[in-house]
């Protein structure tokens, strides 16, 4: 996000917008990959009980 305007056109930031850059990176990455682990691990955990359940039943 800052890299091309800091190399190209020389502009240097403040620890606070690299720090607010930081931020939006890491809210990205917990979106795009720590929330679907998440959901997956709790979506077969329940999986794994129906199945244990129905298998207790039969």
């Amino acid at each position: 996000m800052v890299g091309n305007d800091s190399l190209h056109d020389g502009l240097a930031y403040s620890q606070d917008e690299l720090a607010d850059v930081a931020e939006l990176v890491t809210e990205v990455v917990t979106i795009l990959y720590v929330h679907p682990a998440q959901r997956a691990a709790m979506a077969a955990a329940r999986a794994a009980r129906r199945a244990e359940s129905k298998a207790a039943k039969a």
